[in-house]
């Protein structure tokens, strides 16, 4: 079970419970931690916060993602929006990684800051909104759309190809699709 639930989630994971002989296997496995079902509960605390406060493992590269007229290489870092290369600096390569890896799903500050910048990151989560008005310049007209959602945080949305998308990358394609596709 623990390797099951590592390939599906890159979160800590503590198993309590079982034998130390179940416990160690857990441990070969892809768990983070195992305790005893008899650990007392301070101890599972202290434990879970010990492990939030690890460097956070990144889930795997999709290597492309591709949302509309949007490809980003992530192991080049490089970012083309209907066949042209946007110039981006890291943090807003990093933002439009987050969001396009999750098109249409409205992430946190906190949930971008994790993603996009690390455990590292030192400073406010209002760093995100600047970086959200000057990734919405370079978007402007392009058929995507970084949304503001109320009380939540960001989302991005594929609107449209744009009238002159044809002209810009050669062709446009006949609808933006809402998914990102990733490739490796």
């Amino acid at each position: 079970m623990a390797a099951l639930i590592r390939r599906a989630t890159a979160s800590p994971l503590l198993v309590v419970g079982g034998s130390p002989a179940e416990g160690a296997t857990c441990l070969d496995l892809g768990a983070d931690a195992w305790l005893p079902s008899d650990a007392p509960m301070r101890l599972v605390a202290a434990q879970l916060r010990s492990l939030l406060r690890q460097e956070p493992r990144r889930a795997p590269d999709p290597g492309v993602i591709e949302a509309g007229g949007l490809r980003l290489d992530t192991q080049a870092r490089r970012a083309h929006l209907w066949g042209q290369e946007l110039g981006l600096a890291p943090r807003e390569f990093e933002l439009l990684r987050v969001l396009a890896g999750r098109v249409g799903q409205a992430l946190s500050r906190d949930q971008i800051l994790a993603a996009g910048w690390g455990a590292t990151f030192v400073g406010e989560p209002k760093t995100v909104d600047v970086h959200v008005a000057w990734l919405r310049q370079k978007l402007e007209g392009s058929g995507l759309r970084v949304t503001t959602i109320r009380g939540i945080g960001y989302r991005l949305d594929v609107l449209r190809a744009p009238a002159n998308a044809g002209d810009v990358a050669g062709s446009a394609p006949a609808s933006a699709s809402p998914e990102p596709n990733r490739t490796s």
